[in-house]
């Protein structure tokens, strides 16, 4: 990871009128223009380059000002892009061999810096759709600038992908930084009702793989105050909820990512009311998966919070 000191380094280096070189490292000031196509298909191509490019992992700092070294706050635009789950959406949605991104946030002298963080890749080239009316464009970075890949940048990246062994499962995790859990009645199972949220369910593996098992954890006053136990998830296919007691396993296939609607019942009335008028404004947690190999995944620690009850569900 890029820690606080590295990012202060290369703010000080730009302000002494030096410059950053570093083909895996990107500064920015501000984020990409989410709400344009223009700002979005740039947002691709700088990732996907990072991705494509020879070395370890790479890094875009967002609020470090590449011209003159000065930090600036750096939220998540406030768009249909707010959180990273739908920046990850959008990645898979434009890229051919989606690469992982990672974001987390950093204090830096009385600002919050966002990193976006692009792991070293496993599965080079990642070619994007369509950019700027060009189709299967597959950038590299060069220096600092970003060019379409050459011959000689493919053979490279396939020699590299042949010496990578990609593990046969793994998945990974990402909530909304904000997740909303509802709660509603299980059907047609008196006194058992359904506590329900989205998450994205990424496959990294080789091959198909399946959540057998999941846990909800939530923490109030950095205590684990709940802890709930995957019971369902909802089928968008048939528009009903399966049960994990009749082996309906969350099946992911390789290099994809699922939106699922998870479920977690509990049964009594009392344990419910009690929930329904819980405060969850200062609630955090994290949702844990276990796959059909055994392999455990955590997802970040993420703001929970609850909405009213609601008498049916609504994909």
């Amino acid at each position: 990871m890029l820690y606080v000191d590295e990012i202060k380094m290369y703010s000080r280096i730009i302000k002494n009128g030096g410059t950053v070189e570093n083909p895996k490292i990107e500064l920015k000031k501000e984020w990409w223009d989410f709400s344009q196509n223009k700002g979005q298909e740039e947002f691709i191509k700088d990732v996907t380059a990072m991705a494509n490019t020879q070395g370890d992992d790479g890094y875009i700092i967002i609020g470090l000002d590449g011209k003159n070294g000065d930090l600036f706050n750096s939220p998540f635009p406030q768009s249909n892009y707010d959180d990273p789950s739908k920046i990850i959406g959008l990645i898979y949605k434009k890229v051919i061999e989606p690469m992982d991104v990672e974001f987390y946030e950093e204090e830096v002298e009385g600002k919050n810096i966002i990193i976006v963080h692009i792991p070293k890749s496993q599965n080079k080239p990642h070619v994007i759709k369509s950019f700027n009316n060009r189709h299967h464009f597959i950038p590299v970075r060069k220096g600092t600038s970003i060019n379409a890949a050459t011959k000689y940048d493919l053979d490279l990246m396939y020699s590299e992908r042949d010496k990578i062994v990609i593990p046969p499962y793994r998945l990974a995790i990402h909530l909304s930084k904000n997740t909303i859990f509802t709660l509603i009645p299980a059907v047609g199972q008196k006194g058992i009702k359904t506590l329900g949220f989205n998450a994205h369910i990424l496959n990294t593996g080789q091959n198909i793989n399946m959540v057998k098992e999941a846990k909800l954890v939530l923490i109030e006053n950095e205590r684990e105050s709940y802890k709930f136990e995957h019971n369902s998830f909802f089928n968008t296919v048939d528009n009903l909820w399966r049960r994990l007691e009749y082996d309906e396993y969350i099946k992911i296939p390789p290099n994809d990512i699922l939106k699922v609607n998870m479920g977690f019942i509990y049964e009594g009335e009392e344990e419910y009311s009690e929930f329904r008028e819980k405060d969850f404004s200062n609630t955090t947690g994290y949702l844990e998966l276990t796959d059909v190999s055994g392999a455990k995944v955590r997802s970040d620690i993420v703001s929970f919070s609850n909405q009213a009850l609601l008498n049916g569900f609504i994909p």
